[in-house]
């Protein structure tokens, strides 16, 4: 499935995919920009690398659980 969702990706449609799995995510780096929805609110929208990276404590537990 998630190769092709890529392919469709790359052919330049826009596609919106809801997970939870935000290891996948990480694994595989299909997705170009992430936001993460808590409770019905925004609470960080970014790339990748940009949320990896995030000084949050609750953004940083979506990539590190435990924290």
């Amino acid at each position: 499935m998630w190769t092709s969702l890529r392919e469709c990706a790359d052919s330049g449609t826009a596609l919106l995919v809801v997970t939870g799995d935000v290891p996948m995510l990480t694994a595989t780096g299909y997705a170009d920009l992430i936001a993460i929805v808590e409770e019905g609110r925004l609470l960080a929208m970014g790339t990748m690398e940009e949320l990896a990276d995030s000084a949050s404590p609750r953004v940083q537990s979506y990539f590190r659980p435990g924290l």
